[in-house]
């Protein structure tokens, strides 16, 4: 997590085409990836942009009037509820 957390935090205030975000394997969990790659210099960047690029779409389908931040809470509250198993 230490590595999108500095690119979130450095990111803030910039002009990105999209907001910075923080994912962890919590995170990854939750959006059902298996393996997350960030460290991996080939696969990390694209899964990061996919990362971001879906946080968008959410919001724009949830609450498009809300930061973008605001789903990327969402997506790891999420990861702290328990699941039930049936």
């Amino acid at each position: 997590m230490r590595q999108t957390s500095s690119i979130h935090f450095l990111g803030q205030g910039t002009n990105y085409e999209i907001e910075p975000l923080i994912l962890d394997q919590r995170v990854a969990d939750i959006l059902g990836w298996s393996y997350l790659s960030l460290r991996d210099p080939v696969t990390g960047p694209a899964q990061y942009d996919e990362y971001l690029h879906l946080a968008q779409e959410l919001r724009d389908q949830w609450a498009p009037q809300e930061p973008l931040h605001v789903i990327e809470y969402s997506l790891f509250q999420a990861s702290k509820t328990p699941t039930k198993e049936y």
